[in-house]
């Protein structure tokens, strides 16, 4: 009787830990769940982050295209050239992945373009959508991840949400505001050491004003952003031909001493990959267009290993010197093809067209163009959003030369 009792007393303990552990069960896994959500979140949006601002970025940087030398800013271009954006967005975005997804652009609203706005009575800044002359755009960037997310996949009755998509937005903005270049610890300044000597026809090609006299140069090349190449055909941007002459007195054109005494393999590498901080470390680490015009040693030609580099470059944009320069008597031989004094006056954006060598010069053809850097240093740098500039009233703007930079960090949260 009494054997009896005691096994019925332990069938019922053994009974009442059963809920109990199913409990525990449920609470542990729960909360197992919500904590690989939310770092299946802190991932995800890390990953999408990169990707939109990476996107709005590259998008800001066609915004600065030479379109705006076209009639000077005439707005023809810029509704065709904004669709084109769109498209290489929505490929550069489709073609990367986020938590091994793809992300995607929203067909609304997911490009927007227009200018930054600064109120005068509060100074907020506002983003005022506009297709005229826009300097910003913000790209919204999600990734549905509903079948990925670890709280529908183990326990999605406990929170009542069968999905979290991620969301990202990112605003970048290209302003011309500049007053000098300074390099990055590893990212060069897109410069070539080369000087344009500063004639009537350099005048006129890198006038600030549209007229008559520019439509009087040649105009026989254009450059294909699509196919990455140079045609053999007018694009109403005028050409101008430099030549690198072993007699200083037929040379257009000339070498600037920036950090790289004239040495060809430096030259070479300052071709490559633009002016590092350590060669300009006797003006500061950085090129201040306050201090010009300032005045570098120049050589006059061009050798083979120079012209190999620069041939490789056709259709590259990069920031030229206009200049002035002076022959001096040479002691010595090997001084005879580097003695020279060049005045730097201002700074342009050039694409180079065509390189021929000669026995006795190399003769390039260049063409104005818009270079976009984030090494170049805006006025105010302190501020990163600016007021809202007409394009055709700028006074103290510079023409070629653009900064890209994130603007504002945009947080649209989640979506569920």
């Amino acid at each position: 009787m009494r054997k009896f009792r005691n096994q019925h007393l332990s069938y019922s303990r053994r009974g009442s830990l059963i809920p109990a552990v199913a409990v525990a069960i449920v609470v542990f896994g729960g909360a197992m769940a919500l904590v690989l959500n939310r770092f299946w979140i802190s991932i995800g949006q890390e990953e999408l982050e990169t990707v939109v601002q990476s996107a709005a970025l590259s998008a800001a940087t066609q915004l600065a295209s030479d379109d705006l030398l076209r009639d000077r800013f005439d707005d023809r271009w810029h509704i065709e050239r904004l669709n084109v954006i769109r498209e290489n967005v929505e490929e550069f975005v489709s073609a990367d992945r986020v938590m091994g997804k793809q992300p995607v652009i929203p067909q609304v609203s997911g490009i927007e373009f227009g200018r930054l706005v600064s109120s005068s009575l509060t100074g907020q800044v506002n983003f005022l959508q506009t297709n005229a002359f826009p300097n910003t755009v913000l790209v919204t960037g999600v990734c549905r991840e509903s079948d990925r997310n670890s709280v529908s996949l183990l326990m999605p009755f406990l929170t009542g949400r069968s999905k979290a998509d991620l969301l990202k937005r990112a605003e970048a903005s290209i302003r011309n505001d500049i007053v000098g270049l300074r390099p990055f610890v590893d990212v060069g300044i897109p410069m070539w050491p080369l000087g344009l000597l500063n004639d009537d026809e350099v005048e006129q090609v890198f006038s600030l004003e549209s007229g008559s006299a520019s439509s009087r140069l040649e105009d026989q090349y254009s450059w294909d952003s699509a196919t990455g190449s140079v045609l053999n055909e007018p694009d109403g941007l005028p050409e101008i031909v430099v030549e690198f002459h072993s007699d200083p007195a037929l040379a257009t054109g000339c070498v600037i001493e920036l950090g790289n005494r004239l040495e060809s393999a430096t030259v070479q590498i300052q071709i490559e990959f633009g002016i590092t901080a350590s060669q300009l470390e006797n003006s500061g680490g950085w090129i201040d267009f306050q201090q010009f015009p300032v005045s570098k040693n120049c050589g006059w030609t061009i050798d083979q290993g120079v012209f190999d580099r620069l041939k490789s470059k056709i259709g590259q944009a990069r920031i030229v010197g206009l200049c002035t320069a002076t022959a001096e008597e040479a002691e010595t031989s090997q001084q005879a093809e580097v003695v020279g004094t060049a005045v730097l006056k201002r700074l342009v954006g050039a694409r180079l067209m065509s390189v021929q060598q000669t026995s006795t010069s190399t003769i390039a053809v260049f063409q104005e163009a818009v270079v976009c850097t984030r090494t170049a240093v805006p006025a105010g740098s302190g501020s990163p959003a600016f007021s809202e500039l007409s394009f055709t009233e700028n006074a103290g703007l510079h023409p070629y030369i653009y900064r890209v930079e994130l603007t504002r960090h945009v947080d649209a949260g989640l979506s569920y």
